[in-house]
């Protein structure tokens, strides 16, 4: 019998951070909810927390929190992926710092990867949201690039536009998706 979901409870965040050779943070973890569960072929009271999915996001920050110095996103984007790169490069201008327009805020989010169990799809939305405001919140603008050749586990257009991010630019391997954080 599938499991049923009583609601999304939380990403886990518990020792996911790294930091890069760069000074980008590497964020993986979880989406974590509550399932009731099944004593007999019934619900029973209890509720056991389940994870329903996996993530991996980097931050790459604009500049040094402590002494105000300006990053270079391209070198940092680069070392962590083409991909990467490819999202941060709209974003900034030919000295590789982030352009007026996105610094508002610190940095930019790119997600690496998004996985829901597709038992629990009915929760994707509400992952994806909890994501952009728990680990997107001071970043200028958050990427994600649609992989088609991996289409059966990737985020789609359709999905990504509720969120506000929009189309930048395609390829023959995906498509690059930013959101501008207001």
């Amino acid at each position: 019998m599938d499991k049923q979901i009583t609601e999304f409870t939380y990403i886990d965040l518990e020792g996911t951070a790294s930091l890069t050779e760069l000074n980008a943070i590497c964020h993986t973890g979880s989406f974590i909810a509550d399932c009731p569960v099944m004593e007999d072929g019934e619900i029973a009271s209890e509720t056991q927390l389940i994870e329903i999915g996996k993530y991996c996001c980097y931050f790459v920050p604009g500049s040094d929190v402590i002494t105000g110095d300006l990053y270079n996103l391209i070198d940092m984007a680069d070392s962590i992926s083409g991909d990467c790169l490819w999202a941060v490069e709209r974003l900034v201008d030919e000295d590789g710092i982030l352009k007026e327009d996105y610094s508002l805020r610190s940095g930019v989010l790119f997600i690496d990867w998004f996985e829901i169990v597709p038992q629990y799809d009915e929760l994707k939305e509400k992952a994806m949201d909890v994501l952009i405001r728990v680990l997107g919140t001071s970043a200028s603008a958050v990427g994600y690039i649609v992989d088609y050749d991996n289409s059966e586990n990737e985020l789609t257009g359709p999905f990504l536009g509720k969120f506000d991010f929009v189309m930048q630019e395609t390829n023959s391997k995906g498509s690059l998706w930013l959101r501008k954080q207001v």
